[in-house]
C-alpha cells in the first residue's frame, strides 16, 4: 500500500507537516510526495534538518515510472519554484499553480492505482482562485472535479476519535445555505456518512441529524427548513434503512448542539450539520489536531490535517504534526478497508 502526500501551499506549512511525518514514520515508509524540492529545502531549514533529507527526489516526469511508487519515500518534482515562491505567508501566482499541479498529479496517481490514498496539505484557496480566474471554493470540489464528479457528489465529513460529523454544504457564505439545504443533498450526505462509518468499523452506524436553525425551526417559529426539507428526508431514510436491512439509524432533527451533546455521549456514531461551521465549532473546540477532513464520495481515499497553511507560524519551525500525523493514519486505515472489502 502507498500513500500520496501532496504539499499544498508552498508559502505554508506543508512542507514542514510532511518532514516531520517522515520524521515519525522512518526511512520505510511507502510514501510519494507530490512538491518542490525548494518547498522541502525551505522547511528542512525551519526544522533544522541537514542533508541528506529523507526522501529519492525525482523528476517531473517520473509520474509514470514505477520507481517513484517504490520503496522508501520518494518526491515528485511537480513543480520548478524560485525561492521567492516559497517565502513563508507570502502566496504568488506561481505557488498558486502550483498547487493545483500537485493535486492534478496526486489524482492522477490514485486513479491509475499508483497511491490508494491521498493526504492532502493545507492550500491557498485565494492564491489558487487567482491563477484560476474563478472562485475557488475548496480541495473538496476540485477532487471532485479532477475524479470525473459533480461536487454534489462528495461530501466533507471530519473524523476522530471524539468527534465525526459531515456536512451538508461546505465552504459558503452563511446567507446562501438555506437555499443550499436542499433533500437530495441531505439524502446524499447523509448516506455517504453511513458507508464512511462502515469502513471505519461501525456495523450498526447511528446518525443524527442537526437542524439548520436555532432550536431546529422551533416548530417553524425560527424556520421552515426542518419541517419542509430535513425531517421529510430524515423519516425516508429511516424506513429505507429498515426496509433494505441495512442495519443503520438515523434520528432527527434535533438542535444543533443537543445532537452533538448526544454524539459525544455515545448515543449517536456521528452527526450530519447543515453548514461548515456548525461541523467546525465542536471539532475545533473538543478535538483540535486529531479530527481529519475526509472528503467522502471520491473514487480513493481523501483525508487532510484539519487546520489551514498557517502562515503565521510558517517558517519557524514550530508546528504542530500532530494533525497530519492524524490524517496519515486515517488514510492508511480507510485504504486498508476499502483493499480488504468484497468486490461488488
Amino acid at each position: 500500500m502507498r500513500i500520496g502526500i501532496t504539499l499544498g501551499d508552498p508559502a505554508g506549512v506543508g512542507g514542514e507537516l510532511t518532514l516531520l511525518l517522515l520524521r515519525e514514520l522512518g526511512p520505510d515508509a511507502p510514501v510519494t510526495m507530490f512538491g518542490s524540492m525548494a518547498q522541502l529545502a525551505r522547511a528542512a531549514a525551519a526544522l533544522g534538518m541537514t542533508p541528506p533529507l529523507p526522501f529519492r527526489p525525482l523528476p517531473g516526469d517520473a509520474t509514470d515510472r514505477p520507481e517513484a511508487y517504490a520503496g522508501g519515500p520518494t518526491l515528485i518534482e511537480a513543480a520548478a519554484l524560485a525561492p521567492a515562491d516559497t517565502q513563508p505567508g507570502v502566496a504568488t501566482p506561481a505557488g498558486g499553480h502550483a498547487q493545483l499541479r500537485y493535486l492534478s498529479l496526486a489524482v492522477q496517481a490514485a486513479k491509475a492505482g499508483r497511491v490508494q490514498a491521498i493526504v492532502t496539505c493545507p492550500i491557498h484557496k485565494a492564491g489558487i482562485s487567482q491563477v484560476m480566474g474563478s472562485r475557488f471554493t475548496g480541495a473538496t470540489e476540485l477532487l471532485a472535479r479532477l475524479a470525473g464528479l459533480r461536487s454534489g457528489d462528495v461530501a466533507m465529513a471530519f473524523t476522530g476519535e471524539k468527534v465525526r460529523t459531515a456536512v451538508v454544504t461546505t465552504h459558503l457564505a452563511l446567507a446562501e445555505v438555506p437555499k443550499a439545504v436542499k433533500a437530495e443533498r441531505v439524502e446524499r450526505v447523509c448516506r455517504l456518512e453511513v458507508e464512511h462509518l462502515r469502513e471505519l468499523g461501525f456495523a450498526r452506524p447511528r446518525l443524527v441529524v442537526a437542524g439548520l436553525n436555532p432550536h431546529a425551526g422551533e416548530d417553524g417559529l425560527f424556520g421552515n427548513e426542518e419541517h419542509e426539507t430535513i425531517a421529510p428526508v430524515v423519516g425516508a431514510l429511516q424506513s429505507q434503512f429498515k426496509q433494505g436491512g441495512l442495519q443503520a439509524t438515523i434520528s432527527g432533527p434535533l438542535p444543533a448542539d443537543t445532537a452533538y451533546r448526544r454524539h459525544l455521549d455515545g448515543k449517536f456514531d456521528a452527526v450530519i450539520a447543515m453548514y461548515h461551521d456548525q461541523a467546525m465549532l465542536p471539532c475545533r473546540l473538543l478535538a483540535f489536531g486529531e479530527t481529519v477532513n475526509v472528503t467522502l464520495g471520491l473514487p480513493f481515499v481523501r483525508t487532510s490535517p484539519d487546520h489551514g497553511t498557517a502562515y503565521d507560524i510558517a517558517g519557524t519551525g514550530r508546528v504542530d504534526p500532530r494533525g497530519m500525523v492524524a490524517a496519515w493514519k486515517l488514510a492508511t486505515r480507510l485504504a486498508r478497508a476499502r483493499s480488504s472489502a468484497p468486490r461488488p
